[in-house]
């Protein structure tokens, strides 16, 4: 897994030295004009590792020096592999979307047409959409 991590990291950083573009003047992201149900976190991390965006905290790691939350995972299967600590996909708020109706991305908690802080999804208690804790 470790080593997918990496080729991908390795990936969106070359696609963001080569696609490192300057956006028109006043606009802030590119998540607003973004599908959120195709946006991969490949494509954030295109200008988000900081060469034309604000940097994102975009770290590996199972122990606390890890990023904070998991990206390019299967939903489905994460939640039926671990059973009662996780909501059903089918009960996910549709705010909270999933990539391909089962990946989660970026764009799974962030939205363009939000306003809130890091254009979070509005949603109460967004933690708790997914985790049953």
């Amino acid at each position: 897994m470790r080593a997918r991590w990496g080729a991908a990291l390795a990936a969106a950083a070359l696609a963001a030295s080569a696609a490192a573009r300057a956006l028109p003047e006043g606009e802030m992201c590119e998540l607003g004009r973004a599908d959120r149900s195709r946006a991969t976190a490949r494509d954030c991390m295109q200008c988000h590792d900081g060469s034309a965006g604000p940097g994102v905290g975009f770290r590996m790691g199972g122990d606390r020096s890890g990023m904070g939350h998991p990206v390019d995972v299967d939903y489905p299967s994460l939640a039926a592999a671990h059973a009662g600590q996780y909501q059903p996909a089918a009960r996910l708020p549709r705010e909270v979307v999933l990539v391909g109706g089962r990946t989660i991305q970026c764009t799974t908690c962030h939205d363009g047409a939000s306003n809130g802080p890091k254009r979070v999804v509005k949603v109460r208690d967004l933690c708790l959409a997914c985790h049953n804790l």
